[in-house]
């Protein structure tokens, strides 16, 4: 990301933001999710090899027919309604390869996830991002206006041969089924894969939409700020799910309704969410002008006040995550996919409304709709959080409001109360994981 926005500048980051988001949203979509659902699929198949071996079978034929649908469709999508400009023909063949890349990568991400193979899956990334920066690098010394393509097409392509090397010979099917048989065991899958990714499928379009509107009212460059800052917060939490995906999910589905077990489960789960998130948060807000300077370039520092805004809300979405896995480990797929629409339409509406008055609305809007999300699905879910759980979302709440008032701040925009504030929370949460660790141990 430092590579585009220090070669094309912040409207090169805006399309960028737009594309990663189509890409997303399409891959999504017509890859009928399923990358998740195969994980608890192939997971629960681990003492039954030829069950094992038919969904692997099953998952790449429909992997490789939907990845080749799926990249015609985006790239007619993108000659259709993409920006007009000079790199609508490019940035098309760039979308094409990118879902067709994405939904590709859903077998051999399901089977790693499925079978535990997290190393594995840890290498794959860390190679395929050190050679996608290298090449985006080069491109961009050499031939300047192919930078926004290679960033858009190059990540999903090289993480899908990465995988596919990570996977293994074991990770392999042994012999051929039958499309019938195929189509049996995807059939269950597309169902639960697609109510499991509405929320990245809503999610998604929300940013494509929200991008438009911000393009519409303020231009290229307030749209490519407001990207960064939705990148920026959308980077820690996929370690975050993909961990809840292969392990906290398959876990409570085996688990009964309303038992002391399961609220166990969902209230450590949320512990450790927001031990995770809390601290990096209210760093990342303390510290926002460095880090928008050292990701991106200077001249994102002006996003210094919207990257606080929507960090404000992280306390609220990072314990609404073990209560949307709930909902999906007790099958209520309506449940969940109303949840997500309101997450979705709370953002749009508010951010409509308060972008008429600053483009930091936005951020504004963002947390707002993270607040009202995990309120709506406790009530729905009818969890009682921990008073841990509820005093770590206030007090975090709190420490981040406190980085997007303007007093205490350096010349550098730098929070003096945040950073004081990330020291003390990462302080607390170390010495509240110690004494319940030595209270496991005795």
């Amino acid at each position: 990301m430092k590579i585009v926005a220090v070669t094309v500048g912040a409207s090169g980051v805006g399309t960028l933001g737009v594309g990663l988001a189509a890409a997303g949203t399409l891959a999504t979509l017509l890859g009928f999710g399923l990358a998740t659902s195969g994980v608890s699929a192939i997971a629960r198949s681990k003492s039954q090899p030829l069950q094992r071996d038919l969904l692997l079978v099953a998952l790449g034929t429909a992997g490789r027919t939907l990845a080749t649908i799926g990249g015609l469709i985006a790239g007619l999508f993108w000659l259709v309604a993409g920006p007009e400009n000079g790199e609508r023909a490019t940035l098309s063949i760039g979308l094409a390869i990118a879902v067709g890349s994405a939904i590709g990568v859903s077998r051999w991400s399901a089977a790693l996830n499925g079978t535990q193979q997290f190393r594995r899956i840890a290498a794959a990334q860390l190679t395929s991002a050190v050679l996608v920066t290298g090449a985006v690098a080069l491109v961009a010394a050499r031939n300047p206006e192919l930078t926004v393509f290679m960033a858009l097409a190059l990540p999903p392509l090289s993480l899908l041969g990465a995988m596919r090397l990570a996977s293994g010979a074991q990770l392999r099917p042994l012999g051929k089924n039958s499309l019938r048989s195929q189509w049996s065991v995807l059939r269950p899958l597309i169902g639960t894969g697609m109510a499991a990714s509405s929320g990245t499928l809503l999610m998604s379009a929300s940013q494509v939409a929200a991008s438009a509107w911000i393009f519409h009212k303020y231009g290229g460059q307030a749209n490519g700020y407001f990207q960064a800052c939705w990148m920026l917060t959308s980077l820690y939490p996929v370690f975050i799910l993909a961990t809840m995906t292969a392990d906290y999910y398959p876990r409570i589905s085996t688990m009964t309704k309303g038992s002391r077990e399961l609220h166990y489960a969902i209230d450590t789960q949320m512990r450790l969410s927001l031990r995770s998130v809390i601290p990096l948060a209210v760093s990342m807000a303390a510290f926002a002008p460095l880090i928008l300077s050292i990701v991106f370039s200077r001249e994102f520092q002006s996003s210094t006040g919207l990257l606080r805004w929507f960090l404000v809300g992280e306390a609220f979405k990072s314990g609404s995550w073990p209560l949307s896995f709930l909902l999906l480990a007790q099958n209520a797929r309506r449940s969940y996919i109303l949840s997500e629409a309101i997450w979705s339409i709370a953002f749009l509406l508010v951010l409509v409304w308060l972008t008429i008055y600053s483009p930091e609305g936005a951020g504004v809007a963002y947390s707002v709709a993270n607040c009202l999300f995990f309120v709506q699905l406790a009530i729905r879910t009818k969890h009682r959080p921990s008073a841990f759980v509820i005093s770590g979302m206030l007090v975090g709440t709190v420490a981040l409001v406190v980085n997007s008032m303007p007093f205490g701040q350096t010349d550098l925009q730098i929070s003096i109360p945040g950073a004081t504030l990330a020291l003390g929370l990462i302080a607390w949460i170390g010495y509240s994981t110690f004494k319940e660790r030595r209270a496991a141990a005795t």
